[in-house]
């Protein structure tokens, strides 16, 4: 089928009539392609043929993804006003080209220059309009909580996989490494919360104490390597820091008394 043909038809008809009641304008040239508000340029279209026209001009080109942008978003969004009619069909494929045109690289969402604008954009909103936070609503923040849990309890939890594993200590590795006074900034953070919140400290509760000796011993079965890796690194840091031997010790000898 001759696309940029029956396109041509359907500007050619529009500039050559008046239309009365509601119409859209649209542009001959798209501006993505050029295109300019000339008077030369628009011409007013029903709502039906201003999604035709969306429709060739996908057709005509492909490969453009502001065009099939475009015609996308007149799909899932259709006007409230006039008779705006499409059919399955025609909401399948602008949606198989949309999938098509996006993936992999092509996806603006993945590209670092769009991230950062999303970024400082929903900052912007969030800090004009902090209520509009849907993390301070409690009732929100607990569905998602538990909504969370059930996704990802158990075996489903991606942390449990020694690959993620890996790769989340190589990351944070990493970054400790290039940004020192993080690690710092970290620590003091975290001793001053468990300073404040004693009872709330992992190691007060009886349950999670279990859950993590279960784990490290299970870490450690599955990976002996990493065992003495952290048992020489251990040994390092005592000779380094010989002050840090004397709670160990206290804290072993009050739980041996604990276990008697």
């Amino acid at each position: 089928m001759n696309y940029q043909k029956h396109y041509d038809a359907l500007m050619n008809r529009a500039n050559n009539r008046l239309l009365e009641g509601y119409c859209e304008r649209h542009h001959i040239i798209p501006r993505c392609m050029g295109g300019n508000n000339a008077a030369n340029n628009l011409v007013d279209l029903t709502a039906e043929e201003h999604y035709v026209a969306h429709q060739l001009l996908v057709k005509i080109y492909p490969d453009n993804s502001k065009l099939v942008y475009a015609a996308h978003m007149m799909t899932v969004a259709p006007r409230s006003s006039g008779s705006f009619i499409r059919n399955n069909k025609q909401y399948q494929w602008i949606r198989k080209k949309m999938a098509e045109i996006y993936a992999g690289e092509n996806n603006p969402a993945k590209k670092p220059q769009n991230r950062k604008k999303l970024s400082i954009a929903m900052k912007e909103r969030l800090a004009k309009n902090p209520e509009s936070n849907p993390m301070k609503n409690e009732e929100i923040r607990d569905r998602h909580k538990q909504k969370m849990n059930l996704l990802f309890s158990g075996k489903n939890n991606p942390t449990h996989r020694p690959e993620v594993r890996e790769k989340m200590s190589s990351s944070m590795i990493e970054f400790y490494k290039n940004n020192p006074e993080a690690k710092e900034t970290i620590s003091l953070q975290r001793k001053e919360w468990h300073k404040n919140n004693p009872d709330k400290h992992p190691s007060k509760n009886k349950d999670t104490r279990e859950k993590m000796s279960n784990s490290l011993k299970e870490t450690y079965k599955n990976n002996p390597e990493l065992r003495m890796k952290r048992s020489i690194a251990r040994k390092e840091y005592l000779k380094n820091n010989p002050d840090a031997i004397k709670p160990l010790i206290a804290a072993r000898k009050k739980a041996a008394k604990t276990v008697k």
